[in-house]
């Protein structure tokens, strides 16, 4: 069913406003996300999303808003019979960029990088992975987290690990199959943009 995606976009403050928030004398719902955003600089904000173990979650989010938009774009090629369109318009693009500014704001703390590292090999498969044109603002979410993670978060400890597991080659590895250096062991996912295509939309740029 489709009940999980209309549950995610709710939880992520992307639904459209009904026409009473759209009233400025109605008071308007918030998201769980945007409360957060709101309180982002109270004192131990960063601390108490580490103790309810937001910073993964928000990675979760953040793959999870990767298939809504591939399901999507692969819904709307069949019903255009697999005609590549560009102007297809993303339906997580609000959603994206909310959890993406929490990130952020949470990863200026080291201690959310090490929370972070079972899940880092997820979050850098996200830069390089392939997109449908609607989805590609979750590729720039995650290079944009990941930057945090480098200017605020990398200790010695946590370069070390990254170096062990291999991220990098495995990053590597990714890109080389966006650009079409090589072929995905599954074939190109249909509707995803490769080599110059990719290039073109700014992937691994």
């Amino acid at each position: 069913g489709s009940e999980w995606k209309t549950d995610l976009m709710t939880l992520l403050g992307n639904s459209a406003p009904s026409n009473e928030e759209k009233d400025k004398s109605s008071p308007s719902k918030k998201s769980d996300v945007d409360a957060l955003l709101e309180n982002s600089k109270c004192e131990r904000f960063i601390l108490r999303c580490v103790e309810a173990e937001l910073p993964p979650n928000l990675i979760h989010c953040l793959r999870l808003v990767r298939v809504v938009e591939l399901q999507n774009a692969s819904v709307k090629a069949e019903a255009e019979d697999g005609e590549k369109s560009r102007a297809w318009t993303p339906v997580a693009l609000k959603a994206t960029q909310k959890v993406t500014r929490l990130l952020c704001v949470l990863c200026k703390d080291t201690s959310v990088g090490e929370q972070l590292r079972p899940h880092l090999f997820g979050l850098l498969a996200l830069s390089g992975a392939s997109y449908p044109p609607s989805g590609v603002h979750v590729a720039t979410a995650a290079s944009q987290v990941i930057s945090s993670l480098a200017d605020y978060c990398l200790t010695r400890q946590l370069v070390w690990f990254i170096h062990d597991r291999k991220m990098i080659l495995h990053m590597t590895d990714d890109i080389k199959e966006l650009t079409g250096l090589t072929t995905a062991a599954g074939g190109a996912v249909p509707m995803c943009l490769t080599g110059y295509d990719a290039e073109k939309a700014g992937l691994w740029l």
